[in-house]
């Protein structure tokens, strides 16, 4: 049966995205490379399944073994827990959190000045929305969790009140990205929570998050670049001028970084054996990686502007292909760990299913921001959260 939380359904209709919106090649610098793209989705669709299946079999047995000791002692009916929200608790969390969010907002006030969205007002501002502000990734990871949690308060006007807060920052902050995986985590998680949710109902979500990307796109995407900047630095084929300005950041989004990955391929002969992959665990200020990288990986871009490379090109650059088929399977095996423990911690794998939809992207589930996230989406699920 079709179900949108079936991760290997889920990764293939990713995968096809990404294949549809490619073959469109609505820039100058995308060289059709067929062969070689067929072959990374054949090989990562297999190997992700083969993972899939792998953990599938093990938990089948598994559940074999428990199912005769429960015949064996004659125990009973096995009970599904339901969640029960401490509220008390709840607010705790909110009051460290706001302290958390508002100690790193005021903080960067002072060292960076005004914000960088004060500048689509025609304020001064010193710094652009890449370079303003320090340990962003502890803030907005933590916008994103609080975001999240504030699904389970009973208060409503609270609850809405605390969504409308972390959007405003994360405005204020000009962040396109957060935005984006944390509406798509919060429909997961409204999905997780809702067992019986009927298909017609998920794919409205999904229509309501489409038309809300497609908003953030083209109003941050325009403050940020401005669509007819976009168009030039990302060789917008003269056919496509016409079409919505919108549609083109998010075809471009989910393409375009299939070129990077093509040309590591095509181009890269040295590998850093797991360097990269650590490196974007790792927080900002640390960094391991040698001198020249940074000039090496810029040299592999076809353009200079379109620096990612899916979840896919770093792992590249450490492994080779073996790193394209090690980490598949270890996608495929986690992935079916998350969809069988799906209820233990609904927060968290609302994060893990919002980084098996942007895969198309980047690599999340190797990034300091998503790894700080699930692990305060554990602590806080443990501590606000009971089951009965």
């Amino acid at each position: 049966m079709f179900s949108i939380l079936n991760p290997f359904v889920l990764f293939v209709l990713v995968w096809l995205l990404m294949l549809i919106t490619y073959f469109l090649q609505i820039s100058c610098f995308m060289v059709p490379k067929y062969t070689l793209l067929f072959l990374v989705f054949f090989i990562s669709v297999l190997c992700f399944l083969f993972g899939y299946l792998f953990c599938r079999i093990i938990f089948e047995i598994s559940d074999f073994n428990i199912c005769r000791n429960l015949i064996k002692s004659q125990s009973g009916k096995v009970r599904v827990n339901r969640l029960i929200v401490s509220s008390i608790k709840l607010r705790l969390v909110y009051i460290i959190l706001f302290i958390i969010i508002f100690l790193i907002v005021f903080l960067n006030f002072i060292m960076f000045g005004n914000p960088p969205i004060l500048g689509f007002f025609g304020k001064r501002v010193a710094f652009n929305y890449s370079t303003y502000g320090r340990f962003k990734g502890i803030l907005f990871p933590t916008l994103s969790v609080l975001f999240l949690i504030s699904i389970f308060d009973r208060n409503k006007l609270l609850s809405t009140c605390i969504k409308l807060f972390v959007m405003l920052i994360f405005v204020i902050y000009v962040t396109r990205g957060f935005i984006i995986s944390t509406l798509i985590q919060y429909i997961f998680l409204r999905i997780l929570l809702d067992r019986k949710i009927k298909i017609r109902t998920t794919f409205k979500y999904a229509f309501l998050l489409l038309i809300a990307i497609l908003f953030i796109m083209s109003m941050i995407g325009n403050y940020r670049t401005g669509n007819e900047i976009f168009k030039e630095v990302m060789e917008i084929k003269k056919e496509f001028y016409d079409w919505p300005a919108a549609l083109l950041w998010v075809i471009g989004y989910i393409s375009f970084p299939l070129v990077n990955l093509e040309a590591f391929i095509c181009k890269s002969d040295h590998f850093f054996y797991g360097k990269i992959t650590l490196q974007n665990l790792l927080p900002a200020f640390i960094n391991i990686l040698p001198t020249n990288f940074y000039s090496f990986y810029r040299n592999l871009l076809p353009n200079q502007f379109n620096t990612v490379s899916t979840y896919l090109g770093n792992v590249y650059l450490d492994f080779g292909f073996w790193g394209i088929i090690f980490i598949n399977i270890c996608l495929g095996m986690t992935a079916y760990i998350f969809y069988r423990k799906a209820y233990e911690n609904v927060v968290l794998t609302s994060v893990f299913y919002s980084a098996l939809l942007l895969i198309f992207f980047s690599n999340y589930f190797f990034y300091f921001p998503f790894f700080f996230e699930s692990v305060l989406a554990v602590l806080i699920y443990r501590i606000v959260i009971k089951k009965r």
